[in-house]
């Protein structure tokens, strides 16, 4: 049986070449550099509003994916996830 942790570690590298292109479109689209990124997404809890969206927001192009990304911050902390 795996342990909590174990399960989230799977989770996350689920998730984690979609992050991934997700920092670097939000990245391009905004001329920052990789820092300045993590920085945000860690600000915002972005890590948490991809993995609670990812069932919709992969099946969008770069461009939808970054505005919807930056709507979330733009509306933290009021979002939900």
């Amino acid at each position: 049986m795996k342990s909590n942790i174990q399960v989230k570690v799977i989770e996350m590298f689920k998730y984690m070449d979609f992050i991934i292109y997700c920092i670097e479109e939000y990245r391009i689209a905004n001329n920052l550099t990789g820092k300045q990124v993590i920085n945000i997404f860690n600000k915002y809890n972005v890590y948490d509003f991809i993995e609670n969206s990812y069932e919709a927001l992969h099946t969008f192009g770069g461009d939808n994916i970054v505005w919807n990304l930056q709507d979330y911050i733009d509306n933290y902390p009021n979002c939900k996830l």
